[in-house]
């Protein structure tokens, strides 16, 4: 039998979580900026170049890596045990899945995204801009009338697809899956489950304004507390869909 995602529930795994691996998960996070700080300085990204182009490749693939050994670090701290430095190199064979379902959720959201500039630019009306000192400068027509609000709510599929695929990098880790079997295994385990997910989400946006409010030092705390909740949320789901697999099946 199916039961309710609890989102107390969460929280208060993710909380537990963070409390008794609280120096580790914060002190990778601040190791992982110092990192980046540091390639930023030694590369700085000034123009367009070989080693711009370099140093964007280098740091995609650090933070693909820490994705995927930070996400094993808190599947290792919800279960007890204390994250070890170990897994950023066992999870780093699963790059290539990662990259690839990046890679398919953003040529996606791209195709998405020129839709709705074409959708925006039909619209009729005549852009302000047209008309203005300045001349034409809004070549995509949103300074045209009502332009802002329909692509505001046009973002909203975006916005439910994106909240339904949150999960991706949880089930590449925990079942090894393929980019494309992740994809589809975020979209079935969060099946019925959109408002909760919804609500946890601006849960977790609360928490991270309050991080941004303490002089950004809130930050280092509030990653990985929302690390942990988005992988408790998503064991929360996969218990929820499997037990929802066996009641089908006994019946």
């Amino acid at each position: 039998m199916k039961t309710s995602f609890s989102i107390s529930k969460v929280l208060k795994e993710s909380w537990r979580a963070l409390i008794s691996q609280f120096w580790v998960l914060v002190g990778l996070v601040i190791g992982y900026t110092i990192i980046v700080i540091a390639l930023a300085v030694i590369f700085p990204q000034k123009q367009l170049s070989i080693i711009t182009l370099v140093s964007t490749l280098v740091n995609m693939s650090i933070g693909i890596l820490f994705g995927l050994g930070y996400t094993k670090n808190m599947f290792e701290a919800l279960d007890g045990d204390e994250p070890q430095f170990s897994a950023f190199t066992q999870q780093a064979a699963k790059f290539f899945k990662s990259l690839g379902a990046s890679i398919l959720v953003g040529i996606g959201a791209f195709i998405y995204l020129i839709i709705i500039c074409l959708i925006i630019y039909m619209l009729p009306g005549e852009s302000v801009a047209g008309n203005s000192m300045y001349g034409q400068i809004d070549p995509l027509g949103m300074l045209k009338p009502y332009a802002i609000p329909v692509f505001l709510v046009l973002l909203l599929p975006m916005f439910y697809v994106s909240m339904r695929l949150q999960f991706i990098l949880a089930v590449i880790v925990a079942e090894n899956a393929g980019s494309l079997q992740a994809i589809k295994r975020s979209w079935e385990i969060t099946e019925g489950e959109s408002c909760k997910i919804i609500l946890l989400f601006l849960t977790m946006l609360g928490f991270l304004l309050l991080g941004c409010i303490c002089l950004l030092i809130g930050l280092f705390v509030a990653i990985p507390f929302l690390s942990l909740i988005q992988c408790a949320a998503y064991r929360e789901l996969r218990r929820n869909s499997a037990a929802e697999e066996e009641t089908m099946i006994e019946s």
